[in-house]
């Protein structure tokens, strides 16, 4: 068995390394007697992730995928070859260029972004690869979808962590619990049996 894992660097599992036994991705791989594939992009938007998912799709049949949606209202900006995430107090551009792309953006129209691509991924992976989604922060679970996913999962990865370190991220009891969650979450719908 494959479970394919998409997000950013709560999926990483920050501050631990990807291999750590003990971060939730690998937990929850233990747990069903998988190998996984942690295909996080770190403090990435969810315009990488959402690519980060249609490329691996391209060359991959997992058995399960989980996509571990970032804030709405983290974007990026392409400048010649690289793509530059940005999210606000970002260090990856200019701060002045991120202050004014904050202060011009249509919060209205990157939630509707990432609705849209909550869609897309659910219309990918919909009777064809069991999977289900979710967001790392509670705040985009404040705002209305105009339809619900297959399997949504009702929580924030952050309201689950009991626990975080002093950037934010799980601890290794904040990424037990959340495995926890996440394991139940995939019996009780009966997405892996």
């Amino acid at each position: 068995m494959i479970i394919a894992f998409f997000g950013d660097s709560f999926t990483e599992g920050t501050p631990n390394s990807v291999d750590d036994p003990d971060i939730w991705p690998n937990i929850v791989g233990k747990h069903f007697e998988a190998t996984v594939h942690n295909e996080y992009h770190p403090g990435g938007s969810n315009h990488a992730i959402m690519r980060k998912v249609v490329h691996y799709l391209m060359k991959n049949k997992p058995d399960l995928i989980i996509v571990t949606w970032s804030h709405w209202n983290r974007s990026e900006i392409h400048y010649g070859e690289k793509a530059y995430q940005m999210q606000p107090k970002s260090k990856s551009f200019p701060s002045k260029l991120i202050r004014q792309h904050y202060n011009n953006m249509d919060m209205h129209q990157q939630h509707q972004d990432w609705v849209d691509k909550v869609w897309i991924v659910d219309q990918l992976l919909k009777n064809k690869i069991p999977h289900f989604q979710w967001c790392a922060f509670p705040r985009e679970m404040k705002y209305n979808m105009s339809f619900v996913p297959e399997n949504w999962m009702p929580s924030a990865l952050m309201e689950l962590m009991e626990d975080h370190t002093p950037c934010g991220h799980p601890t290794k009891i904040g990424h037990k619990k959340i495995a926890e969650v996440v394991i139940d979450h995939l019996h009780s719908k009966q997405i892996v049996l």
